[in-house]
């Protein structure tokens, strides 16, 4: 098999809003990312939310050890 690369410029379009906002979210917040879509004042700002996950219960124990690595 013979692999060539592709030699080209990307092109790029104006994408979704005027003005973009991205938001890293906790995987249990489900209201953040509908508030902040109900906050916009205009169409012309678009939000990308992506998700972390997070554990069903947050002990001392478990900040320790996210703590130490």
């Amino acid at each position: 098999m013979n692999i060539e690369p592709v030699s080209f410029a990307p092109h790029f379009d104006e994408g979704p809003g005027k003005h973009r906002i991205g938001l890293i979210l906790l995987s249990d917040h489900c209201a953040t990312e509908r508030d902040f879509v109900n906050m916009r004042s205009s169409d012309e700002i678009a939000y990308f939310c992506a998700r972390i996950p997070m554990p069903d219960e947050i002990t001392p124990e478990l900040w320790r050890i996210r703590r130490a690595n």
